[in-house]
């Protein structure tokens, strides 16, 4: 008989098998309307099976399974598993209908697709490949060491061996003018009490302006475009006066305090570089008063 014919007859049996089982899971309960829908997708899925679409196939038998627990729907996964090369689950589906319907008749033909499933897994299984065996390098000596040169001792030299040499920066080029310091004072001083009096301007100005406005609003308090124009002018006049008197007050206090640094004596001593003998050498020291 050739494998054509045993496929064909395999098939034959697995739909007399689920015709005749499933008949007589849905005759116990006909009353249950779940039934009805586990038909509906039990003939689906027969559709799917005979046209070999054996994944839709399963999904439908599943279904059906769900709603009438009918175990012939267990063989027809177990064979559509098998039809779509997956081992594991026809297998494991060919175990669940002996164990839900022990007393099946087609008992011995699944414990022989049982041994079949067995054998497609050990085919499948991945072999282990041994990993490749790296040879072992060859041992190298370490290079011999070579022993660290000796130094000899640093001889000490003796303080007084350099003398001592003190080098003075000339007078010239040290300290400041008083009377530079002193001019600036006086000039940013006189800045100082022009900026104030310029404030002091400004702000006589803006009172004015703002007087008339306020002896105006007693009569007859209506603005008109010339007193609008009137009232900016006032709150000009008063940011200078502010300004004004902000700015001399900063300059007087400059001034100050630069007649005060141009009426200091200039009796700081002249900076000296000295050079000093050490045992490890000689040591360069500038020192400076201020």
């Amino acid at each position: 008989m050739g494998l054509g014919s045993a496929l064909r007859n395999g098939l034959h049996a697995c739909l007399f098998l689920v015709l005749a089982l499933a008949p007589q899971a849905w005759a116990q309960k006909k009353s249950d309307p779940r039934l009805s829908e586990a038909r509906t997708h039990y003939e689906k899925g027969q559709a799917y099976y005979d046209m070999a679409k054996y994944a839709e196939a399963i999904a439908e038998f599943e279904k059906a399974y769900l709603l009438s627990r009918a175990p012939g729907l267990l063989y027809n996964m177990a064979q559509a598993h098998r039809l779509n090369n997956d081992c594991g689950q026809a297998l494991t589906f060919y175990r669940n209908y002996l164990r839900a319907y022990p007393s099946a008749e087609n008992r011995e033909e699944v414990e022989t697709r049982i041994k079949e499933m067995e054998q497609c897994q050990r085919d499948q299984a991945p072999r282990a490949v041994a990993p490749p065996v790296v040879p072992a390098l060859p041992a190298v000596a370490p290079p011999p060491r070579t022993p660290a040169p000796v130094l000899p001792p640093l001889e000490e030299r003796p303080a007084s061996a350099t003398p001592e040499r003190r080098i003075e920066v000339p007078p010239s080029k040290q300290g400041h003018s008083p009377k530079r310091f002193r001019l600036a004072a006086w000039s940013t001083g006189g800045a100082g009490i022009l900026l104030l009096g310029a404030g002091v301007y400004w702000g006589l100005q803006a009172n004015r302006t703002y007087g008339e406005l306020e002896d105006k609003c007693r009569e007859e308090c209506t603005w008109s475009n010339a007193d609008s124009g009137q009232l900016s002018d006032a709150d000009r006049e008063k940011r200078l006066s502010f300004i004004s008197m902000g700015l001399g007050a900063v300059a007087l206090g400059t001034g100050a305090v630069l007649y005060t640094l141009g009426g200091r004596p200039n009796e700081a001593k002249a900076p000296a570089i000295s050079l000093h003998p050490t045992p490890n050498g000689t040591s360069l020291v500038y020192s400076c008063e201020f």
